[in-house]
This record gives structure tokens, sequence and C-alpha cells, in this order.
């Protein structure tokens, strides 16, 4: 018997708090995956490697695939922005490659948050455990408070 032979096929995913109100769906990266992201952010630099900060901040951001709860006010609290009008603040941020980026080169608490539980496999497993409780408080009417709240977890 091979461990090798029972790599998992589909990618680990959980929804975790970020702050109250703001949620975030965050894939988890394995000891493997992490050795072979590192590689491919190198760059050559007088005939040495470095790291591209570049690449390692689109690589970070690879691991979030969606967040919920993240409005204009909300990050204002996270990074600074400049001039936001106070009928915007309720805005919804998407979740885009851009707006990923720009969070986590520019907050001091967004970019340990990811970088910390995206490779916590036991973070993963918790996460999944309570959405697989909260999963299964149905009410004899149908879903429960706590089902509609999270989204089911892969």
């Amino acid at each position: 018997m091979e461990l090798a032979d029972f790599k998992k096929k589909t990618p680990t995913t959980a929804w975790f708090e970020f702050s109250e109100g703001m949620r975030i769906e965050l894939e988890y990266i394995s000891p493997e995956d992490v050795r072979k992201r590192a590689k491919d952010c190198l760059k050559i630099e007088q005939g040495r490697e470095v790291p591209d900060e570049d690449k390692l901040f689109a690589e970070l951001a690879s691991r979030i695939l969606r967040w919920e709860g993240f409005t204009l006010g909300r990050i204002a609290e996270l990074m600074e922005l400049i001039d936001i009008p106070e009928d915007q603040a309720e805005n919804n941020i998407p979740c885009t490659e851009s707006n990923k980026l720009e969070l986590l080169k520019k907050s001091w608490q967004f970019k340990p948050f990811v970088e910390n539980l995206t490779i916590s496999l036991a973070e993963f497993k918790a996460a999944k455990r309570e959405a697989e409780r909260k999963n299964s408080l149905q009410s004899p009417g149908g879903s429960s408070k706590a089902e509609s709240a999270a989204p089911p977890t892969a």
C-alpha cells in the first residue's frame, strides 16, 4: 500500500469568518503544492533566483475563491482608502483578482489571515466539521437558521 496512491483529486475548500459579517472561502494548499508553487514564483536577477513578489501575491490570491460581506466601508477599516462617499460604504466589493491583490498587498490583517489558514489542514477539517454540524441542525419545516447562514463547503 502506497500513500501516493490515495492522493485527493478535488481541492479542499472551506468558509472562514474573517471578521464579523465578513466570510471568505479559501482553498487548502498542501506542503507539496507550497514547494511547487514557491518554485514557480522565482525569477532570475543578476544570475540568482529571487522571489517574484507579483507572482507570490498572485499565487496567494488564487487560494481565495469567494467572499461575502466585503463592503467598501468594511474594507476601508482594513486598508487606507481615500474619499469614500458615505452613501457607498455599504456597496459590496466583488471578489475579483484585482480586488484580492489590492487587499492582500495593502492590509496588515488580510494577507496573514489567508496565508496562515490556507496551509492549516486542521483548520479546514474543523471548518468542515462545523459546517456539517450546522447542516444537520434542520428544523421539521426545512433548513435551520444555521444552515441558511453558511453555504456548504466542498
